[in-house]
C-alpha cells in the first residue's frame, strides 16, 4: 500500500517596506526546511532568520520593515516499496500575526490530517479495485 510522508516545507516570508509615501512588498527567496527540522525551525530558526533579514534590509533601506505574511508549501513523498513520487501540497498563506500558532501547532496538525485523509482514500481505492476484480471473476 502507498504511504504519504512529509519530506519538507518551502517557506517564503513576505515583508512590507515602508518608504514614506509608498509601501512596497519585499519578497524573500523561498527556503526549504526538511520535515525533520520543522519543529526547531518553527520554534527558533524562523524568528532568528526574520531578525537577521530585517537588520540587513534596514541597513540597505533605512525605513520601516514589517513581516506581512508567510507562504508555506508542504512537499510530500507518495510511495510504496517500489516507487516514490514527490507531490507538492497546496500553498498556505499565513498572516504574520498567525505565524507562531500555525508554525507550532497548525502546520503539524494540518499535515497529520492530510496523511489521514490520504490513507482513507487509499483504503477506499483498494476496496473498489478489489470489488471490481471480484465482479470480473463472476
Amino acid at each position: 500500500m502507498r504511504k504519504l510522508k512529509l519530506l519538507k516545507a518551502i517557506i517564503q516570508p513576505v515583508f512590507i517596506l515602508d518608504k514614506g509615501e509608498h509601501l512596497h512588498e519585499y519578497n524573500i527567496d523561498p527556503v526549504s526546511i526538511a520535515a525533520s527540522n520543522w519543529k526547531l525551525f518553527a520554534e527558533e530558526g524562523f524568528n532568528e532568520s526574520v531578525k537577521l533579514l530585517q537588520v540587513n534590509i534596514n541597513t540597505t533601506f533605512p525605513s520601516m520593515l514589517r513581516l506581512l505574511k508567510v507562504i508555506v508549501q508542504p512537499i510530500f513523498i507518495i510511495g510504496d516499496n517500489k516507487n516514490l513520487i514527490e507531490q507538492p501540497g497546496n500553498q498556505v498563506v499565513i498572516a504574520s500575526q498567525d505565524w507562531e500558532s500555525f508554525a507550532t501547532e497548525g502546520f503539524e496538525k494540518g499535515v497529520e490530517q492530510l496523511i489521514r485523509d490520504f490513507e482513507v482514500n487509499e483504503a477506499k481505492i483498494k476496496e473498489v479495485v478489489k470489488a471490481n476484480k471480484t465482479a470480473e471473476k463472476a
